[in-house]
């Protein structure tokens, strides 16, 4: 599904000032006390091609490492931890909002997305990431950095997975769709009985991050 997807990246909200000085978040990931494999996925296969044209059309923009793809090695039942130092040398914002997102199926069952946390954190703090692994048929991370002015400051986005997780909805994927350009990429979710289409990369869709700061994609693959 990965490569069909052509990428994966929930967010939202106003334009924002471009910066070509964006820079590949350094994550430390662990299993128990061992670091694992955690690095760039390669993306030279044909399949990938939207991919790379995405990535390179936004990192001429704002900078090399704005937009990553990470493969993460692990094996079924890891208790996997990462860590993540919010840089003290913010631009424009009082910290960053760092929201996880899971797209996952199981064994030909119906994708879902899922809002695993969303937080504020200020400069010079670690933010944890804790999940345990299992080997789904589909499932795929998604990991996003927004400038802000304070933990008040909340995207489109995140506000309504918050609100479908108040009312015990599921969001189900029911269609993924592109432009002839393959610049945007739009999930139709459906939540209960409606459905809405959600912009996830392009312009379109980076266009409603606060002030991005830099997107992460993770493709685990199991031993």
């Amino acid at each position: 599904m990965f490569r069909y997807l052509v990428f994966l990246t929930a967010i939202v909200a106003q334009f924002f000032v471009f910066s070509a000085e964006a820079t590949s978040p350094q994550i430390t990931v662990k299993s128990g006390d061992q670091e694992i494999k955690f690095g760039p996925l390669d993306l030279s296969s044909i399949s990938f091609k939207p991919v790379r044209s995405l990535k390179e059309d936004w990192e001429k923009q704002r900078g090399s490492g704005f937009l990553n793809v990470f493969e993460l090695v692990l094996r079924d039942g890891d208790e996997i931890k990462a860590s993540y130092t919010v840089p003290t040398n913010l631009k424009s914002g009082k910290g960053l909002r760092i929201t996880l997102y899971q797209i996952c199926s199981d064994n030909g069952d119906d994708r879902y997305m899922k809002m695993l946390f969303s937080g504020f954190y200020e400069p010079g703090k670690e933010v944890p990431f804790k999940i345990k692994a299992k080997q789904r048929k589909e499932n795929y991370y998604i990991a996003t950095a927004e400038e802000v002015q304070s933990e008040n400051e909340v995207d489109q986005h995140i506000q309504f997975m918050k609100k479908l997780t108040e009312q015990n909805q599921s969001l189900k994927v029911t269609g993924v769709g592109t432009n002839f350009m393959l610049s945007d990429v739009k999930f139709t979710l459906q939540a209960s009985n409606e459905k809405s289409d959600f912009v996830l990369l392009g312009s379109e869709g980076f266009n409603k991050l606060f002030n991005p700061y830099w997107i992460v994609i993770v493709y685990p693959k199991y031993q």
